[in-house]
């Protein structure tokens, strides 16, 4: 066995502890703040950044509202899905 080998296996050692039952149980690598909900909030935040990003993109005008059906009524018959920036981002900041 070599050190690498003897250093890896002190690791995984140390990373078992003893439960009042006497079963082995491995400590999370994740720290305890990290929850499902700190996760999530951070995935929101980060979709808040690019959207913000794309907003001020020289190239997103047309995305950046609905389309007026009044205007273009044949436009829900075209696009099944319509979805625009502005859509987005009250989605997630009813999200936040």
């Amino acid at each position: 066995m070599d050190k690498e080998e003897v250093v890896s296996q002190e690791n995984e050692e140390e990373k078992e502890k003893e439960t009042p039952k006497g079963k082995k149980e491995k400590k999370s690598k994740e720290p305890k703040s990290n929850s499902k909900r700190d996760k999530e909030a951070s995935e929101i935040k980060n979709c808040v950044l690019l959207l913000n990003e794309m907003v001020q993109h020289q190239d997103s005008w047309p995305f950046k509202a609905p389309v007026n059906t009044r205007k273009f009524p044949t436009y829900k018959s075209i696009v099944k899905k319509p979805m625009d920036l502005q859509t987005m981002k009250k989605a997630l900041d009813s999200a936040s």
